[in-house]
């Protein structure tokens, strides 16, 4: 007899090889999932086990706790079992967020895609509405100069307008301003 039939036969379990087989396919589904994925948390498969595997384990000893307080036990047993429920649901949400998580990060990356493809097509109709009368697209640009009162006056000394001509009162145009 083999320690594991041993073991199986201690605790009164079945042996079963099939579970190994479903979780290994299970996890190459998820390592070609994850290869795919731009945004990965390196361990996300190892803490979803560990933490599933923490809430199987303690569940069922909730399970013998609940039996025991139920036939009458101590009083510290009643604080262990909440405490270990307490623990279960701190598991399975902190199970929750890792999901929560992953799901962010599929999110965020389909939509960059969704943003690439909406900025290629934005530039692929400007394009097309540019070429259609085989003209090509105008750019302006506006250029615009602030000048403090001394730099304003050292340019116009320095465009050197030497127009000496006075003009007399009588070149003046006349304005009615009645």
């Amino acid at each position: 007899m083999s320690i594991n039939e041993t073991l199986a036969n201690t605790f009164d379990i079945e042996l079963s090889e099939q579970q190994v087989e479903d979780t290994s396919s299970r996890i190459n589904e998820i390592k070609t999932g994850i290869a795919e994925q731009k945004y990965t948390l390196e361990d996300k498969e190892y803490i979803r086990a560990e933490l599933q595997s923490l809430i199987e384990i303690n569940r069922s000893v909730l399970e013998t706790l609940s039996e025991q307080c139920k036939l009458g036990a101590p009083p510290r047993m009643y604080e262990v079992f909440a405490t270990l429920s307490n623990t279960v649901s701190t598991n399975l949400m902190s199970l929750a967020k890792l999901d929560q998580t992953i799901t962010d990060y599929q999110v965020k990356e389909s939509d960059e895609n969704l943003r690439k493809e909406a900025i290629a097509e934005r530039k692929n109709a400007l394009i097309s509405k540019a070429n259609n009368g085989n003209v090509p697209a105008l750019t302006q640009i506006n250029n615009t100069y602030n000048f403090t009162s001394n730099e304003m006056l050292n340019m116009l000394k320095s465009l050197d307008l030497k127009n000496e001509e006075v003009t007399a009162e009588e070149d003046l145009p006349k304005f009615d301003l009645r």
